[in-house]
């Protein structure tokens, strides 16, 4: 199980960083779009809905990335009692916190996958001079959220055995 578990979130590492650098390829293009649209005044077309677009891709591939690595910068937490339970009593409350997350998370693939798949079979198109396909991006709603809930699995996993006393296996 732990082999498993490793593997997973080996993925999401990998899958993490990849994504990282877009953030740099966002920034590239809105620098590009600012240059060009101020000192030139030669606005592209394609600047801001690129920037959007992949935004939008890197929010959906970075929440496993995040839920992945638990004592940085994490996910909304209330914390008010938390910080004061011992590790068993946490991993309890992150347990019953994992059905509201299953619920949404769940919800989102399959309300994203039909929104995606109705696109695709469109063909649909941004409502813009330049209307490249929204599609792509549709489907990095289930795509991300997809991973998510296998992050969320391994997560839960892990919480069960911390709340169960057997912690040094997974």
């Amino acid at each position: 199980m732990a082999r498993i578990l490793g593997i997973i979130d080996s993925i999401n590492e990998r899958l993490g960083k990849v994504v990282s650098f877009g953030v740099v390829l966002i920034m590239l293009i809105i620098l590009y779009e600012v240059v060009v649209r101020y000192l030139f005044n030669r606005p592209t077309m394609w600047g801001h809905e690129t920037s959007t677009m992949l935004f939008g891709a890197y929010l959906m591939f970075g929440a496993s990335y995040t839920l992945c690595h638990r004592t940085r910068p994490k996910h909304i937490k209330m914390d008010v009692f938390y910080e004061r339970f011992p590790l068993r009593k946490k991993a309890m409350v992150e347990v019953g916190a994992s059905i509201c997350f299953f619920l949404f998370i769940g919800i989102l693939i399959w309300q994203g996958a039909e929104v995606a798949l109705r696109s695709t079979q469109l063909g649909e198109g941004t409502a813009s001079v330049w209307n490249p396909p929204y599609y792509p991006i549709k489907w990095c709603i289930p795509v991300g959220c997809f991973l998510f809930l296998v992050m969320g699995l391994v997560k839960l996993i892990r919480d069960v055995t911390t709340a169960i006393g057997s912690r040094k296996n997974v």
